[in-house]
């Protein structure tokens, strides 16, 4: 689970300045690691861009592990670059 403060949101009801927690999956217990192959962990102190599943009364997730998290590349007032966190995914994003 991460506690992510929200910067933009660009759909949903979460306002900029939010506290939110995002659940990933995987994670351990006392007798269990449970890896999911391709999972990456964010990066503290980064800005991330994040695509999230919600279902009511859960915290939002991570929509799946391979194409849903990017971090800036190119800080432009007018375009920003991003690049999945995740080596698996090519995909570049320009918002």
């Amino acid at each position: 689970m991460y506690i992510i403060k929200v910067s933009d949101s660009y759909k949903g009801d979460v306002e900029p300045g939010e506290t939110i927690e995002v659940k990933q999956i995987g994670g351990e217990t006392e007798t269990t690691v449970y890896i999911v192959v391709g999972s990456v962990k964010l990066e503290k102190n980064k800005k991330h861009v994040m695509f999230l599943f919600t279902y009511e009364n859960t915290p939002p997730g991570l929509l799946n592990p391979i194409q849903s998290t990017y971090y800036a590349i190119t800080d432009s007032s007018v375009n920003k670059e991003l690049l999945s966190i995740n080596t698996n995914n090519d995909l570049t994003l320009t918002i």
